[in-house]
């Protein structure tokens, strides 16, 4: 009887296989990265020229004054692309710059350029992204309050705010506490660091104040632990309240608040202004986008706003 044998790989062919399926492997890996790539810095210049165009447009119709903000002309950022816009129109030529940005991705076009250019504009390095939509106050929205004292909130333009000519007015009715929560809660990315600030002051005598950061989910709910600040002594000079921490697993905004850790007599006052959310550990200079070099990434007011950072 005829005998038959049957081979297998041995181990050298077997090694050849994987490396050639390994190499086909990093040459497809480097392709669909270098297509995302171009991709994204299409993307990216596109919408810069876009931008660029609709701000010379305005311009030629309104006396060569270029728009105070990109939201006059109805860009807005979107899409995974950021804009930032710088503009001078008291300068002799006017003058400004946009910087478009796709995460690592950024390309810039000033008033001079006819393209973009990568980089971001000089007024945008090392930028900053407040994430308070209402920082300055400008709205009687900014805090809900509440508290034993059965507070009321206001706007005041009577006394000199940090930043601005409003601040946000909380006021005791009766005797007891006073506790502010940020009505409109930013947004935030869990495992990241943000620091949060507010300017705050009281009418009569020294009272403790304490400003954390409760994280929300998706559906409102809370999520731990809380990220809470130092208790702080406040009287009738302006004093900054802060908070830091990581935004825990599935956090996706972060309401800020501010406690009462004693009573208040009716009548008294708490005055709120210039209030910061910022991505990371570091404590800014507050700013938004009506400071210098900054500018709103939507509506004045009522957006997030990026500038350089101070």
């Amino acid at each position: 009887m005829l005998k038959t044998s049957s081979r297998g790989f041995t181990i050298v062919e077997l090694l050849i296989v994987v490396v050639v399926i390994a190499i086909l492997a990093a040459i497809t890996i480097v392709a669909y990265n270098g297509i995302s790539q171009k991709a994204k810095d299409s993307v990216v210049m596109n919408g810069l020229a876009q931008a660029s165009k609709k701000v010379k447009n305005f311009a030629a119709e309104n006396a060569d004054v270029y728009p105070g903000t990109l939201a006059q002309v109805a860009i807005v950022s979107a899409d995974s692309v950021v804009y930032q816009y710088a503009v001078n129109n008291d300068a002799s030529p006017r003058t400004f710059c946009i910087t478009a940005s796709y995460g690592s991705i950024q390309y810039n076009m000033a008033h001079t350029a006819g393209s973009p250019q990568p980089g971001t504009c000089p007024q945008h390095a090392a930028s900053i992204t407040n994430l308070i939509s209402d920082p300055s106050a400008t709205s009687v929205s900014l805090f809900d309050v509440s508290g034993t004292s059965s507070p009321t909130k206001s706007l005041e333009t009577s006394v000199a705010a940090v930043n601005g000519q409003t601040l946000f007015r909380a006021t005791a009715v009766s005797n007891g506490s006073v506790v502010m929560a940020m009505a409109n809660y930013p947004y935030v990315t869990s495992g990241k660091a943000y620091t949060a600030s507010c300017w705050m002051k009281v009418s009569n005598g020294t009272r403790s104040y304490t400003l954390s950061m409760l994280w929300r989910d998706s559906n409102d709910a809370g999520v731990t632990p809380t990220a809470t600040g130092t208790q702080t002594s406040v009287t009738s000079t302006w004093v900054r309240l802060t908070a830091a921490g990581t935004a825990p697993a599935n956090a996706s905004r972060v309401m800020i608040r501010i406690n009462s850790g004693s009573s208040m007599a009716a009548t008294n006052t708490v005055d709120v202004d210039a209030c910061m959310l910022t991505e990371g550990s570091a404590l800014y200079d507050y700013a938004d986008g009506s400071s210098p070099n900054w500018s709103w990434d939507g509506t004045p007011n009522n957006s997030t706003s990026t500038g350089p950072a101070n």
